[in-house]
Parts: C-alpha cells; structure tokens; sequence
C-alpha cells in the first residue's frame, strides 16, 4: 500500500489534534460570580455546561438573584449555597440558604441527609443532646453550651455518644433532660477563626467529600480530568486544551475538519495508527479506579514545624475596603476554604509567594514545615 501524500497526512494530522479540544472547549471552568467558587470537573454548572462535561450527581446551580452557586442534596429540603471547592483535597464547603445561624438544628431534627447524594461528611462524630438547667455548672463548665439552641432558663449541650460514660463530668439526671441522638458534622481542624468554637462552626458551614471519581492524581499533576470512557465513567488525566482559540476558530474547524474529514479518511486513519504509533503518542494516562491506583499516589511525609520567629518573620497585612488580593483570581483560603474579606489579616510564604488567612498558615507551619499548596519547604537560613 502506497504512503499517503504530505496533503493527506497533513490534513488528518491537524484533525486528530484539534477535534479532541473542539469538543472540549464547551467545557472550561465557570462561575455563578466573579468571586464565587470556580466550577469544573466532576462539577457542572446547569445551562452553562454540557452534561457530558461532569460526572453524574455533580451538577450544581445558580440562583438568579443573588447569583450564589448552589447544591442540592436529593435527600434534603431546601438548597445550600457553596462556598468554596477544594478539586486537590477533593472537600467542598457549603452552608445554609436559610441563613438561620442555626444549622445544627437541622442536623438535631435529622432534616438533612446525603442518601442518594455522591457526598460523605468530611468530619463528624455521633452526638447526644442534652437540655439542661443553668444550676448544672459542672457539667456546663465541660461541655458549652450551644447559643442557638440555649436560652436564659436552659442550656443545650452535645456530648459525644462514646463517651458519656467514660469522660467528663457525669451527667445529672435531675438537671439535665435527653432530648435526641444525631450525627453531627462537626469539624475539629486547627484552623477555626479566633473565638469560634466546634459548635458555632457548624452553624456556619460544614463540608462534605467524594472519592469517586478520583481526580486528585490528575490535580497533582496540574492535568485536568474527566470521562474518558463515558459507558464505563472511566477517568483519565488530559493536558490543558489549547488557549487562544476564537469562537469562529473553533466553529470552522469543526465544519472544516470534523464532519468531512471523519467522513473521507476514516480508512487512512487506520492506517496511520497501525504503522505511526511511536511518533503519535497519546497525551493522556488513564486512571484506575481501583486501590492499586490510590497506593501509587505520593504518601504525605509529617516533618516538624517552624519555629515562631521564623513564622512571624513571614510578611503580613490586613485586606483594606477594595479587598485588594495579592492575586486577584485567588479569593479562598485554601486552608479553611472560606473567602477573604475586609479586614482579614493575611499572611505568605516568601519563597512561593502563597498566602493564607494569618490564623491558618500560623497553625499550619507550626506543624508542617512545607506550604499546603506546592509543599516546597520555606527557607529556614
């Protein structure tokens, strides 16, 4: 069989190359906002985003007067609104439409369930709810009480099922009266804002995380992930797609190229992939689904932290009114997950130019001598 003209080969070439970015262009990122969180892969955005560019039970909305970006959980009343997506831990953090300042109630009430959901709670622990008197100052000095749920006369408590009996103060029964079991979401990470506790936490926000699809190999490798194989759901990690291209780009090239060009060198495609394997090398690596695939990931090395004159020697400062960021496309704190706002005094890592909530980085380094983000080791001399 003859070798195919330079026309030929150079006509195929170019569609092979670009039909797979076409038909992925439709779904870059998007967002509800300007500041809001930035929505891809699992996720999709309804009406903004093919569903062919998400994975199923990922879709999330916009609300069309306070543009916020919202979830539904099939199990729950009501909507919540999302306040931040961590793609590299794969958590996101959402809370309340109602804004009440009281979500744990919902969770005594047992209104909120992630049955039918691709969701599991980040943290959380099962928890027994206890009203009681003001006179139990023993019990009350152990486990504070809950604001919103507590008034002048009575006091509600949460303590931890497991350990009723084997921690803590022993619960009077003439002052406190059992009011309900729940599991509740409760996030005890190091880096809750100053004079916050557990509980006033939660009835901010709380978070919640997936394990299927397994994108975090795909973010390590700043690769960007989606549906490879769409009957099976199979993941696979894919360089970026080309930047640059115009909408009447990529509109010709798909009335240009694809349409005629699969109709008329379907056969000559065979024949280049049979005898040119070596010099068109596929660009992507496949994910396996599987435990051998989660092992093969890199295992988190636990160093000592930093002392506190290296920590405070890192450059700090306070957001004005403009709420000018040191970079204007980051707005979340990739620790805590929540948006920074007037006031917040922030702190960055020299060597890589990161920053964080002050609050956060602080317990961070205290701890881990590496940035959360690109985990380069700042420079101790």
């Amino acid at each position: 069989m003859a070798l195919p003209s330079l026309e030929l080969f150079s006509f195929l070439f170019i569609f092979l190359f670009f039909l797979p970015h076409i038909a992925f262009a439709s779904c870059a990122a998007s967002k509800c906002s300007h500041g809001g969180p930035q929505v891809r892969f699992p996720f999709t955005l309804t009406n903004r985003q093919g569903s062919r560019c998400g994975y199923p039970k990922f879709g999330l909305t916009c609300d069309s007067v306070s543009k916020q970006t919202i979830i539904t959980l099939p199990s729950t009343p009501g909507d919540f609104f999302v306040r931040g997506i961590n793609y590299r831990n794969q958590i996101v953090s959402i809370y309340d439409t109602a804004g009440t300042g009281c979500l744990i109630k919902r969770f005594l009430d047992q209104e909120i369930s992630l049955a039918g959901s691709a969701f599991v709670y980040t943290h959380g622990d099962n928890y027994t709810f206890f009203n009681c008197s003001p006179k139990a100052e023993e019990v009350l000095a152990y486990y504070p009480a809950i604001s919103c749920l507590s008034s002048d006369d009575n006091r509600v408590i949460a303590v931890p099922s497991n350990s009723i009996t084997s921690s803590g103060p022993p619960i009077p029964s003439d002052l406190c009266f059992l009011m309900s079991k729940a599991f509740v979401p409760v996030d005890s990470s190091p880096f809750l804002p100053p004079n916050v506790s557990d509980w006033e936490c939660i009835n901010i926000r709380f978070q919640l995380s997936w394990t299927v699809p397994d994108c975090r190999y795909c973010e390590l490798s700043n690769k960007v992930c989606r549906i490879e194989d769409a009957p099976s759901l199979q993941i696979g990690c894919f360089r970026s797609p080309p930047k640059g291209l115009s909408s009447s780009a990529r509109t010709g090239l798909i009335i240009g190229l694809g349409i005629p060009g699969f109709v008329g060198i379907s056969g000559l495609v065979m024949f280049i992939m049979d005898r040119m394997k070596t010099s068109r090398q596929d660009n992507r690596t496949t994910v396996e689904l599987s435990n051998t695939a989660t092992n093969e990931q890199p295992s988190v090395v636990t160093e000592a932290g930093l002392d506190a004159a290296t920590i405070e020697s890192y450059p700090k400062s306070q957001l004005g009114e403009s709420v000018d960021l040191p970079n204007p496309d980051d707005k979340v704190c990739s620790i805590c997950l929540t948006e920074y706002e007037v006031k917040d005094i922030l702190r960055s890592i020299p060597e890589c130019n990161h920053y964080f909530h002050a609050i956060c980085i602080d317990q961070w380094l205290k701890k881990n001598s590496t940035c959360p983000l690109c985990r380069n080791p700042p420079d101790r001399e």
